[in-house]
């Protein structure tokens, strides 16, 4: 059986969404790990060595200092130095790649935040070849997901279904091969 483990809280957001779609354990504030201090962090990297899959969920307004790019090469450290095989899956943002004015700082460090990840993601799968053939790492670039948080922020963008894109990782998951990047956004034509 496939040990799934996700950051988030599994009554919100896209981890609500995994919890409907993914037998899954997840790591948050709520479930005893705070992702924002590198205690949480390691105590999160201590649990991920024994998973087949980790999901690396998004930012939320509330964890100011949770980075997934320093949590991703943490647990990157942790899997190489136990020789793990796995597959971790980074929840990134098309703002990775569409630049807009953002009016706030804290959008334009989101924004630097996800190019980091994305680029990690990129130097962990080159490291396949030859470092770590057995840690497979995909990207996933999303557009605007339904949240309370989102749904106000943001309220006439169109925006993806949480179940729909836990519905994509799953498919993710079960493919046979490595799927690398992805991005996936509300089509604003076919509704």
């Amino acid at each position: 059986m496939m040990h799934i483990l996700t950051t988030g809280n599994p009554a919100y957001g896209l981890a609500a969404g995994v919890n409907n779609v993914l037998k899954s354990s997840f790591a948050s504030r709520s479930t005893g790990y705070d992702l924002s201090t590198d205690d949480g962090m390691d105590k999160f990297c201590h649990i991920a060595v024994h998973c087949d899959v980790v999901i690396l969920n998004c930012y939320t307004e509330k964890m100011n200092n949770y980075s997934q790019v320093r949590l991703l090469h943490k647990l990157y450290i942790d899997w190489q130095k136990n020789n793990k095989t796995g597959h971790v899956i980074c929840i990134g943002s098309i703002s990775d790649h569409i630049n807009t004015e953002q009016p706030w700082l804290k959008y334009i460090s989101y924004s630097s935040e996800k190019i980091a990840l994305k680029q990690l993601c990129q130097t962990i799968n080159h490291n396949r070849t030859n470092i770590t053939p057995n840690i497979k790492c995909t990207y996933i670039s999303l557009g605007h997901m339904h949240t309370p948080y989102v749904d106000n922020l943001h309220p006439d963008e169109p925006k993806l279904n949480t179940e729909y894109v836990a519905t994509v990782i799953k498919w993710i998951i079960d493919a046979p091969e490595c799927i690398e990047e992805l991005t996936l956004t509300k089509d604003i034509h076919n509704g």
